[in-house]
């Protein structure tokens, strides 16, 4: 009966099984090596990626901090400048007060003597 069976005879043997299940084992942990070198490159792939993230989120937020403080010095800026040109307007007031006492007192030195 075994030498009607297909195939060459070692493939019928336990020796050929052997042989057959240690090929297909081979590839097996192959296959394994090959998939866990794909999951880490995946991985550490995501990690970047998260990282990358994370790093842009807190740009974002930095950036978003910043716009803030330049309204915030912008809106001080402009309250200076308005604060600058009330005194500027005091100080001509004052000048022409003190211009319009020199005046005066010109005009009365003058007539004394």
């Amino acid at each position: 009966e075994r030498e009607s069976e297909p195939g060459p005879p070692e493939s019928n043997s336990v020796a050929g099984l052997v042989g057959r299940l240690k090929c297909e084992l081979e590839t097996v942990v192959a296959d394994k090596r090959r998939i866990s070198k794909e999951r880490d490159d995946l991985k550490r792939e995501v990690d970047g990626f998260l990282t990358s993230k994370s790093t842009l989120d807190e740009a974002t937020r930095t950036i978003e901090r910043l716009r803030d403080e330049v309204t915030r010095l912008s809106e001080s800026e402009g309250a200076a400048r308005d604060e600058i040109d009330r005194w500027k307007r005091e100080g001509r007031l004052l000048r022409s007060e003190l211009d319009d006492a020199l005046k005066e007192f010109e005009v009365s030195a003058t007539e004394e003597i």
